[in-house]
Formats: C-alpha cells, sequence, structure tokens
C-alpha cells in the first residue's frame, strides 16, 4: 500500500519538533496508513485496505491510549471490512468497543487538547482572545466536540445500517497544517469509510 510521505510534515520532520508538539512517528504513520486504507477500499482493493485499517489498529493499540479517537476511527473500518465480508456479529462487537471509545473520549476520559495553544497564532485568534476572555480555547472546545459527535456518529451509522458520507475531500482541504491535537481528532472522525447502503 503506498505511503503518503508528500504530505506537509510527513517523512522529514524534524523529531524534536514532533516531540515538541505531541506528535510522534506512530501519529503520522497511523494517519498515512489509514488514508492510503480508505483510499484502496473506495478503489476496490479490499484485501490492501483490510490489511491497512488492520495495521492502523495494531498500532493503535500499541501506541495510544485506550480511549483515543483514533483506535475508535481504525476499529470501525474494521468493522466495515468484517460487513462486507458477512460477518456482522464481529463487526457489531467492533463498532460497539468504537461507541465506547467515542463515548470516553467525549466525556473527558481520553487525549486532551495537547499542544493546541501553541496554533495561537493568526490575528483572528488574537482579536478572538482580547474580546472574550477564554475565547480561543472554547472555540477549541467546541471545534473538538464537534469533531468527536462527527466520528462517532460515523460509527453508529455502520451499526445501525444508514448511509454515511465519504469526507476524504473535506479531510484533504480541511485538515490543519500544524501538528494540532485537532488534526488527529479530524483524522479519526473524516476518514471513516463512507457507508452508502441503508436497512
Amino acid at each position: 500500500m503506498p505511503s503518503d510521505d508528500s504530505q506537509p510534515g510527513f517523512g522529514a520532520a524534524d523529531p524534536r519538533l514532533l516531540l515538541e508538539r505531541d506528535w510522534n512517528e506512530a501519529d503520522f504513520r497511523w494517519e498515512r496508513l489509514t488514508e492510503a486504507a480508505l483510499g484502496c477500499w473506495l478503489g476496490g482493493q479490499r484485501e490492501v485496505a483490510a490489511k491497512g485499517w488492520s495495521d492502523a489498529l495494531l498500532l493503535a493499540r500499541q501506541n495510544f491510549g485506550a480511549n483515543d479517537p483514533r483506535l475508535a476511527a481504525s476499529l470501525t473500518a474494521l468493522a466495515c471490512v468484517r460487513i462486507a465480508e458477512e460477518e456482522r456479529p464481529l463487526a457489531e462487537k467492533q463498532l460497539r468497543e468504537a461507541l465506547l471509545i467515542w463515548d470516553r473520549a467525549a466525556s473527558g476520559a481520553g487525549p486532551q487538547m495537547a499542544g493546541e495553544r501553541r496554533s495561537r497564532s493568526s490575528m483572528y485568534h488574537f482579536s478572538l482572545e482580547s474580546r472574550f476572555a477564554g475565547g480561543y480555547d472554547r472555540h477549541v472546545e467546541a471545534r473538538q466536540a464537534a469533531l468527536l459527535a462527527t466520528g462517532r456518529d460515523g460509527s453508529l451509522a455502520w451499526l445501525q445500517r444508514r448511509a454515511w458520507p465519504l469526507r476524504l475531500a473535506e479531510w484533504r482541504k480541511e485538515r490543519p497544517e500544524g501538528l494540532t491535537f485537532s488534526r488527529k481528532l479530524m483524522a479519526a472522525a473524516y476518514l471513516l469509510p463512507p457507508n452508502n447502503s441503508e436497512g
């Protein structure tokens, strides 16, 4: 499965910068694996996609916390493989585990917005902070809550057998250039496989 080292920060990132921003090679690798697997799935390369998602799940279990949304995203992606293979009971078990992780992350038991305040650089952020005490942080928290809700709804859509849209184009357009916690959340929420079937 092809990697995507051409994206900003991939391949040649300074390890010291990664540590300062609460990112490490596992964060980059999970993002690359997950996006590439989704591309393979959409291209009809189901076995290659399944291998990529399986690798991403293993990486998440070994490197991320038990309540990390990326673990929930990997479980959801593998569940869609199980559904395609007509292994619905196993898929539903994985989806229920994913939903528990989304819920715990939303309740504050998951990873917090590590490093997010470092992105406070634009005039918009300074203006927001000067007009409303704590306004920037509230904006970030609301954005992160919305991403968690989006990801949870994606896992729930698969469990409930309802349609779920592809968000790959949104991911490529909207993902933060910086190494932020919101980028991790957005990857988990936006790189879920689409579900075109209902009922």
